[in-house]
């Protein structure tokens, strides 16, 4: 049996993404696993695959910090503590720089501050002072981290990645590290596929490819890559 954990956007959602699902599932069907670990909350991804009849196994969500079955139930949840979340408020309310936040939480974004949270995004205006922000996070908290997405400053508490996600399925699942494959394409990848055997794309961060063993053109060749 092998296990493939692929990133979700850029990854395995392309615009091969109806191919990718037809030759996922063949894997599947053959005796392997397969698990999709993206950055997206469950919430912003289920309208991405629901009715797709993706035969997933996992799903690891919010870059590492939620871990659920495949029926969606919580396996695992790595949070922030709420008077940590309650100074990230107060210190975007006071950024001109930063034009809103939400909280994210196993099933929705919100900004409710009594909900129990795996994650905070904020809305960057300019993506420079937003890092500056991001590389201050330790003064707020020694114990949460950040990095600028597509559209996000994401913050997560710092044990939390998906490689940290990945470590914890293989405990739950009593799975081999060696039949253990990964695939991802930009920067939140870098720890997953430095720790257990990856692939990344043409398009990808050279600090990405660095650290991946191979560089393929699409999703299709990491399954030959792999015999399948």
């Amino acid at each position: 049996m092998k296990i493939l954990i692929s990133d979700f956007d850029k990854t395995f959602y392309t615009e091969n993404y109806d191919n990718n699902i037809k030759l996922i599932n063949e894997f599947v069907n053959a005796g392997n696993k397969f698990v999709i670990a993206t950055g997206r909350p469950l919430y912003f991804l289920e309208p991405s695959i629901e009715g797709k009849n993706i035969n997933y196994y996992n799903l690891i969500c919010s870059d590492g910090t939620v871990i659920f079955d495949k029926n969606n139930k919580i396996l695992f949840q790595e949070v922030i503590k709420k008077e940590t979340i309650q100074t990230l408020i107060e210190k975007i309310r006071n950024n001109p720089h930063i034009s809103d936040y939400y909280l994210n939480t196993a099933y929705e974004n919100t900004k409710d501050i009594n909900v129990t949270a795996n994650g905070f995004l904020g809305v960057p205006i300019d993506r420079d002072e937003s890092q500056k922000f991001i590389d201050k996070l330790p003064e707020i908290d020694e114990n949460i981290k950040g990095y600028l997405s597509y559209k996000w400053i994401n913050i997560i508490s710092k044990n939390a990645s998906k490689s940290s996600a990945i470590k914890k399925l293989i405990e739950i699942n009593n799975w081999n590290y060696e039949d253990i494959y990964v695939a991802g394409d930009y920067y939140n990848d870098i720890e997953m596929n430095k720790d257990y055997q990856s692939f990344c794309f043409d398009f990808s961060p050279e600090e990405l490819k660095k650290v991946s063993n191979y560089v393929v053109k699409d999703f299709s060749d990491i399954l030959k890559k792999i015999g399948y």
